[in-house]
């Protein structure tokens, strides 16, 4: 075992330590013909760690907090060199309990890496505003030099958004970690550096005992860590649901006992409307206005309109209840058109039934024998052609207003798959006036309604049906204005 008496590094020679070691050659170290972009020290972390891999942060978070404690219960001697990127604040935290121990000499490497830089741009190897060619900027490390202590944790936080985790490694062998900061200090050109790191102790006695038993702990903290991102991400999910849930409920409630107010002065209005249009029709007045009959019928019609809104008010906040069933989902698309094209067929609009599915791809059983409720899918997939037939006639209006030829239109449903989609797209694309963009963000909010007369609440419960059916959607493919929009149902397939 080598030991070394207590020292203070004086960190102003640290700075001024570039002033030797003039002679060599930049390219030496690894730089490309510009100075730039080989970062000859990051490879040289991954060659000399012993365990490798994709870590959550708070794997390395941890165990940088775990060898901190244990200089500091050990009352370990030595030197600990650290370079953190911006951002990597945690880090900070797990090792400012190091900067008050006694015989610790804790060397924060930012401000050498920045002064190495300047002496490159000097010597006309590197460009002003360019990133040093030591370091990546996502690379952050920590060196160990302690007696009976050498160990090396580095991360990557540029992998950091790849599922939550950083590429990162660890080592505890003295012998490497020395090399490592021995390298270190070559490409700073720190003669003061170097003077340090070659007065660091090194022991090895406990190099493969420790090795094993961190690793196995990091091993295991690792397991829980995910475990832990999955189940927040989890409860993140489910706390979603139950909030929207509970929005729904109020909502519920809240329109049951406005339909039930409404329903009430509604009949009755209803009943009068109905005997005075029975006692005008008994008088057979030859000098009756037909006007007033031509009101009641109005009064007649607006009455059973605002029936059905209430209805689907009702039926929008009644909590859904499936029964889940084996159905073609192919079939169910051509049966549900074939009831509905008359309508088409009777305002001049063609309803086209197309399959683009992908069968090679996609096994049969998925769209043959799927799980849903037909009744409830049924009224999802009429509710966007019934959309889609307005948007047909709205912009054949339009077209009439401003004396323009009106184009035949089509409607074209049908369903799509293919290998990168995310599910089983059932699509209903129409040629209408398209949706401004302003108002795509809304469209499958409650109440929210682009139609003069409408209640809002068509997309929304068509949204509600699809949620409920394995987590399916409704959603808006495409649009744009005076050509037409592209609505689907998206059912969540698993092979």
């Amino acid at each position: 075992m080598v030991t070394s008496t207590p020292y203070r590094v004086d960190h102003q020679m640290l700075q001024k330590g570039y002033n030797t070691t003039m002679s060599t050659s930049v390219s030496s170290y690894g730089y490309n013909a510009n100075g730039l972009g080989s970062y000859p020290f990051d490879e040289l972390l991954g060659q000399l760690s012993g365990h490798t891999g994709l870590f959550s942060q708070a794997t390395f978070q941890n165990l940088v907090s775990s060898l901190t404690r244990l200089v500091r219960d050990q009352r370990l001697k030595g030197t600990v060199l650290i370079y953190t990127p911006a951002g990597t604040a945690n880090f900070d935290t797990a090792t400012i309990g190091l900067q008050a121990m006694q015989g610790v000499e804790v060397i924060d490497l930012a401000p050498l890496v920045e002064a190495h830089f300047e002496l490159l741009v000097e010597r006309g190897h590197a460009g002003i505003g360019a990133n040093t060619p030591l370091l990546s900027p996502q690379l952050g490390f920590i060196l160990f030099l302690t007696e009976r202590l050498g160990a090396s944790v580095y991360w990557d936080t540029s992998t950091v958004d790849t599922f939550q985790l950083a590429q990162g490694g660890w080592s505890f062998n003295p012998q490497d970690v020395k090399t490592l900061a021995t390298r270190l200090a070559e490409l700073l050109e720190n003669e003061t550096l170097k003077t340090v790191v070659a007065e660091a102790p090194t022991d090895r006695r406990y190099d493969e005992k420790i090795t094993f038993l961190v690793s196995s702990l990091v091993s295991n903290l690792e397991h829980r860590n995910r475990e832990l991102s999955g189940a927040v991400s989890h409860l993140q999910t489910l706390n979603t649901q139950l909030i929207e849930q509970e929005r729904l409920a109020t909502i519920g409630q809240m329109s049951s006992t406005i339909a039930h107010e409404i329903r009430n002065p509604l009949g009755l209005i209803d009943l009068y409307a109905s005997l005075v249009e029975t006692q005008l029709t008994n008088l057979n007045l030859e000098t009756l206005d037909p006007l007033v009959m031509k009101n009641l019928g109005q009064i007649r019609s607006s009455i059973v309109h605002m029936e059905s809104i209430l209805s689907e008010l009702t039926q929008y906040a009644r909590p859904l209840e499936l029964v889940l069933q084996p159905m073609n989902l192919r079939s169910f698309v051509e049966e549900v058109c074939d009831y509905y094209a008359p309508q088409f067929k009777a305002n001049g609009i063609e309803l086209v039934v197309e399959h683009t599915l992908n069968t090679s791809a996609l096994p049969e059983a998925v769209w043959q024998d799927y799980q849903g409720d037909s009744p409830r899918l049924r009224q999802a997939l009429i509710n966007l052609l019934k959309n889609a037939l307005e948007a047909s006639l709205s912009a054949q209006e339009k077209e009439v207003a401003n004396d323009i030829a009106s184009k035949p239109r089509t409607v074209t449903v049908g369903l799509s798959y293919r290998k990168d989609d995310s599910g089983l797209f059932l699509k209903v694309k129409d040629e209408g006036c398209g949706i401004a963009f302003d108002k795509r963000e809304k469209l499958f909010t409650p109440y929210y309604s682009n139609k003069a007369n409408g209640t809002g609440l068509g997309l929304a419960h068509v949204q509600k049906i699809m949620q409920a059916h394995h987590g399916g959607k409704a959603t808006l493919l495409w649009s744009e204005p005076t050509k037409g929009s592209t609505f689907a149902l998206v059912f969540p397939i698993e092979l």
